[in-house]
């Protein structure tokens, strides 16, 4: 019966310790995959066409992308098409250079990625020596490729400048047509409490 009592035990114990295996296996999954779903929301691309002063696409030129902040650097390819894509990087303050056998090298510098979002910088490069550099500045423009919507970034300056009784931006809900909310423009604080919300179109 002693032996009998000692085998179920253990066999609990066991038990107990594979769902406490499992259950660490999980919470290691959702941390891992939670991670990469916000990170995902903070990342931007750099895409671009490089072409000679004629306009014809050059292919395989080596597009080095260096973030000015911490100097780390990602190298790609043209395309056949002439065109190159960066996407995953960290929003920062970036410097394209572009080599091509044959062409000047190309560089421009202090192009500003913001979060989120896909900025185009292209390249027209000249016909020397690849000692020769053509450099230029800021020539990053920002693209909405995924859909209609136009986006901005709201800096901390612009929020504190707000000519708001508050400078709550949420207030500012207000102003579209079909939005109600509990506290009114007119009152004197217009900070959120818990009690607060809006209606939009009826609905909450």
């Amino acid at each position: 019966m002693k032996k009998i009592s000692r085998l179920y035990t253990a066999m609990r114990h066991q038990k107990a310790v594979s769902a406490g295996v499992m259950c660490l296996v999980a919470m290691m999954f959702v941390c891992i995959f939670s991670t990469g779903a916000f990170a995902q929301n903070d990342v931007s691309t750099i895409v671009g066409v490089i072409a000679d002063q004629s306009g014809a696409v050059i292919p395989n030129a080596s597009v080095v992308l260096t973030n000015e902040g911490t100097l780390q650097s990602r190298t790609v390819l043209s395309d056949a098409s002439g065109r190159y894509t960066a996407p995953n990087l960290a929003p920062a303050i970036y410097t394209v250079s572009v080599t091509a056998t044959g062409f000047q090298k190309y560089v421009s510098a202090h192009n500003t990625l913001r979060s989120n979002s896909t900025a185009e910088i292209d390249a027209k490069l000249a016909i020397g020596a690849a000692t020769q550099t053509v450099q230029v500045t800021d020539t990053a423009q920002v693209l909405e490729t995924q859909s209609s919507t136009v986006q901005s970034q709201v800096t901390g300056s612009q929020i504190i400048k707000l000519e708001l009784n508050g400078r709550n931006p949420i207030m500012m809900t207000q102003f579209n047509p079909g939005v109600t909310g509990t506290t009114t423009l007119g009152d004197f604080n217009w900070s959120m409490t818990s009690g607060d919300s809006f209606n939009i179109n009826g609905a909450r």
